[in-house]
């Protein structure tokens, strides 16, 4: 969450955490190709794993990534991460709504209370369930195409996205892409 976009990192100042102390989902597999492109900037990738490190780590970072978390960030925690973004850190926040990515720990906590544990502290909320398309999509229903997207500096030149298994988002700040009209909420069916 940044309302600026950093077109890279600057050289030496490239310090990204990865957490993985909140039961998240996701491993260094996952973020193969974005290692690769950060490492590409000089950026460094680490990832946290014990969740008293994560506010000390944070002071020397210049980006947090924080997906598909199955235990709930406290308000301690979401209070450093706001200091970090507030002083110019980049928070990046993923989140795979497929039951089963998120694993029985995540059913137990409700699906999406980790993840909106953090992130409805920067104006978002996601919501339950995946968005499918039956009129369009890629290779399966639940892999939707998104087309629409408001002119800013994260969407330029953008034509076309697939999510594959995503969610919507609900925002209380500037809404960025949407999809087309034959796309359906799983649980809301709207």
């Amino acid at each position: 969450y940044s309302t600026e976009y950093p077109a890279e990192l600057d050289a030496g100042k490239g310090n990204v955490l990865v957490d993985v102390s909140h039961g998240n989902q996701i491993s260094w597999w996952d973020l193969d190709i974005l290692i690769a492109e950060l490492a590409k900037r000089n950026a460094t990738v680490s990832l946290v794993s014990q969740r008293y490190d994560l506010s000390t780590k944070l002071t020397n970072a210049s980006c947090l990534i924080v997906a598909s978390p199955t235990e709930v960030y406290t308000e301690d925690e979401c209070e450093n991460i706001r200091k970090f973004v507030d002083k110019g850190g980049l928070l990046v926040i993923f989140f795979d709504p497929a039951w089963e990515y998120i694993g029985q720990q995540g059913l137990s906590q409700g699906i999406i209370a980790p993840i909106n544990s953090l992130s409805i502290n920067f104006g978002l909320s996601y919501a339950k369930g995946y968005l499918y398309n039956e009129e369009e999509y890629f290779g399966l229903y639940r892999n939707i195409y998104i087309r629409k997207f408001t002119s800013s500096q994260l969407t330029q030149s953008l034509r076309s996205l697939v999510f594959f298994t995503g969610t919507y988002i609900r925002s209380t700040g500037k809404e960025l892409a949407w999809t087309s009209n034959d796309t359906y909420s799983s649980t809301a069916e709207k």
